[in-house]
């Protein structure tokens, strides 16, 4: 009989108990294991990018989620951290524009006192809390300040004048608390 030279050494397969099945099993379980540690760290990444998106869309800009890995998962999370960044940039600016122009919306630009509308709400404040002969309103009116705005210049004669109407309010023998540029060359003072 002749003996087959390729088959020397070799078992015959048995199903499932092969020589190499138990490293085979061995292989699989551990890709698997590997599999599901890999998702389960994938999925903390994507969870936490996840919570600061619905944190920062909530109003809370503090938080970040600090993921400095290079791949693309660290790449979103980079791009949320300087999103919420440019958020905290942006709310401050904006209410450095608002608080602006509330000053703008009341104040002289000019001078920098208070404008007719803050004397006006003033005047109601002072007269709803009054007692008879307890405010006193006082208005005066430059004439010819068109010479004077013509000489020095609108903005030098308005601050020169608003300058001295300030620095001689408080002496004054009729109490002025509050002065007030109702036009250029007008001038109002309340006092209660």
């Amino acid at each position: 009989m002749v003996e087959d030279r390729s088959q020397r050494g070799v078992r015959p397969a048995e199903p499932g108990l092969g020589a190499g099945s138990g490293r085979v099993r061995r292989a699989a379980v551990f890709s698997i294991g590997a599999l599901i540690f890999a998702a389960q760290s994938v999925l903390r990444r994507i969870r936490k990018v996840a919570d600061s998106a619905s944190a920062i869309s909530a109003g809370d800009l503090t938080v970040r989620v600090n993921d400095l890995a290079t791949d693309e998962l660290g790449t979103l999370a980079r791009a949320f951290d300087r999103m919420a960044d440019t958020l905290v940039k942006d709310m401050a600016e904006r209410q450095k524009v608002e608080h602006e122009l509330a000053h703008r919306a009341r104040h002289d630009v000019l001078t920098g006192l208070p404008n007719r509308f803050s004397f006006h709400d003033a005047l109601k404040d002072a007269l709803a809390d009054a007692t008879p002969g307890s405010v006193a309103v006082l208005f005066c009116d430059l004439d010819e300040f068109k010479t004077v705005n013509d000489d020095l210049g609108i903005r030098r004669a308005t601050c020169s004048c608003a300058r001295s109407r300030r620095d001689s309010a408080e002496p004054s023998p009729i109490p002025t608390s509050w002065p007030a540029s109702v036009a250029t060359s007008s001038w109002w003072s309340l006092d209660g």
